[in-house]
This record gives C-alpha cells, sequence and structure tokens, in this order.
C-alpha cells in the first residue's frame, strides 16, 4: 500500500514539475508516512466498526507520534514535518494543525491526495 502511495506521490510531483530533489523527498517521505500509527493501538486500528469518538482522536495522533519518530534524525527534519502535515486539508479541515492552505508544506498536499 506504502508503495502505491509513493508511486501515485510522484506521478502528481512529477505533473507539478518538482525538482528531481523534491521528488526524492517526497517518495522516501511517501514509504513512511504512517510510521506515527506504531503508537496506536493495534485493536484501533484493526476494528472493524466504526470508531468511536475518542478511537478517532488517538488516530488522529498519527502524524504528531510519526513526526516525533522521524524528527530525532536532524537529517530528516523535513520528512517529519511532511510527515506531522499529511492529513491536513487546503481549508483548514485536517489534523492534527488545522493548516489553511499554503501553511501546510506541498509534499503534505500531495501526499494527503495520494494517500485518499
Amino acid at each position: 500500500m506504502k508503495i502505491q502511495v509513493a508511486d501515485f506521490a510522484l506521478q502528481i510531483g512529477e505533473e507539478l514539475g518538482l525538482s528531481e530533489d523534491r521528488l526524492k523527498l517526497l517518495e522516501e517521505t511517501a514509504l513512511f508516512h504512517d510510521i506515527g500509527k506504531i503508537g496506536i493501538p493495534e485493536h484501533i486500528l484493526n476494528k472493524p466498526d466504526k470508531l468511536s469518538p475518542q478511537e478517532l482522536e488517538q488516530v488522529k495522533k498519527h502524524p504528531i507520534i510519526g513526526a516525533q519518530i522521524i524528527g530525532v534524525a536532524d537529517t530528516l527534519m523535513e520528512h517529519a514535518l511532511i510527515i506531522r502535515h499529511h492529513h491536513e486539508r487546503y481549508d483548514g479541515n485536517g489534523y492534527p494543525d488545522r493548516s489553511i492552505g499554503g501553511d501546510t508544506p506541498l509534499e503534505a498536499r500531495i501526499l494527503a491526495v495520494a494517500d485518499t
């Protein structure tokens, strides 16, 4: 699944004319953008029924957890920023920060589309 997200994100990035460096950043980040789910209980991630409001709030923490995990490496700070914002929406209805429009890195916006 993550490889499909990375492939789709790359296609979008290429269409938008991103540089080779930005495409590499996008591809690398796409491959582990959901790493923060490691901090969410498995029974919630695999729940076949609708999540309760409390469970949904826990799942919504995975971008923050992922950014914290990746952000410990100074060389991955840009990746961490993209991971933190990959569920933001242009209109501000995303999470975790409810960023609006240009406040969200372009690569995170691409990832949001590729991951739907």
